[in-house]
């Protein structure tokens, strides 16, 4: 899930996932670009692009939303050593207590927006009704 325009810290994208218009946060959403990104983690590489020395993201919550989506994602990441992982906020060690104690903050934050999203839905439909629409 690269990032747009000029990646940085010398990385090259070599593969893009993306499940654009998908819901992270309900369970029963499939989200094949993720599931395919897991399974070239594991594999160590893509099988068009080659290896995959790490992950380019646009944003943490762009992939996960779920704690289980993000403790898949990190076991994949960290499938083989010396991967890394770049976002926004820059570079971050998968490996590291900081790497992972940042992406559980980042996990925190997507859970806090979920929850805002979902009560200005909820009151709009609540504002709707009472207007009698």
């Amino acid at each position: 899930m690269p990032s747009p325009g000029g990646v940085g810290h010398g990385c090259v994208v070599v593969a893009t996932y993306t499940d654009n218009a998908r819901n992270a946060t309900k369970d029963d959403r499939e989200r094949p670009a993720f599931e395919h990104l897991l399974a070239d983690l594991h594999r160590g590489h893509a099988f068009t692009a080659g290896p995959l020395p790490g992950v380019v993201a646009v944003a943490d919550d762009r992939l996960y939303r779920r704690p289980e989506d993000l403790i898949r994602f990190m076991a994949a990441l960290t499938a083989n050593t010396g991967r890394v992982y770049v976002d926004r906020d820059g570079l971050r060690d998968p490996y590291s207590k900081e790497g992972t104690l940042a992406a559980a903050g980042a996990l925190e934050g997507a859970s806090a927006e979920e929850r805002m999203r979902s009560r200005r839905v909820r009151d709009w439909h609540w504002s709707r009704a009472m207007d009698g629409r």
